[in-house]
């Protein structure tokens, strides 16, 4: 699972959901849109319809990388060890392993701060993505690092590029950039 506001979804965020299911040998990854994000506030924010829609339209040409929408059904803050759980419980007829949640180094940081870090880290697969600037983190529990292209953006610069006029198409995917003009999301 590579979880996240997706707020909108990137080429980053897709590049990095192939290179864990193609280092990991992943037969699916899910997107999975918070409905609210623990301790992150976001200016300029979706309704969770729109960024589901965005996704949606993002995987629509690549099986292998879908999305989920336990999170947004469930409303309220997201919790990873509640979804974590939800999937285990959803796909255990299809699991040869336990779930995997892909984290971003910048995350690694302050994981032993998440609820329920200690069963997150016993129960379940973490993948550590980098995130620039790329530098090392010292993370306590069993980990994979993913080797995911570095694509140097983030939503909150999409939206702000959108905001003030900049250039931020080729960010996205062509629908998702449709579908943000035609919405008129993210615009002042």
């Amino acid at each position: 699972m590579l979880g996240g506001l997706f707020n909108p979804v990137h080429n980053g965020h897709l590049a990095l959901a192939a290179a864990v299911r193609d280092q990991g040998g992943f037969d699916q990854v899910l997107l999975i849109p918070a409905y609210i994000s623990p301790g992150k506030q976001v200016d300029y924010t979706a309704s969770v319809q729109d960024r589901l829609a965005m996704l949606s339209l993002a995987t629509a040409n690549t099986p292998s990388i879908g999305v989920d929408d336990c999170e947004v059904s469930r409303e309220g803050i997201s919790w990873s060890i509640d979804t974590l759980r939800d999937l285990t419980l959803r796909y255990s007829s299809h699991l040869s392993s336990p779930v995997a949640m892909v984290i971003g180094q910048d995350h690694a940081a302050t994981f032993l701060s998440w609820k329920e870090a200690e069963n997150i880290a016993r129960d379940f697969i973490i993948i550590i993505a980098q995130r620039p600037p790329y530098e090392p983190v010292a993370f306590p529990y069993p980990h994979i690092t993913v080797n995911n292209p570095p694509v140097e953006v983030s939503s909150s610069e999409i939206r702000r590029a959108i905001r003030e006029g900049g250039s931020w198409e080729f960010f996205v995917p062509k629908s998702v950039e449709q579908y943000i003009l035609e919405h008129g999301l993210y615009a002042s």
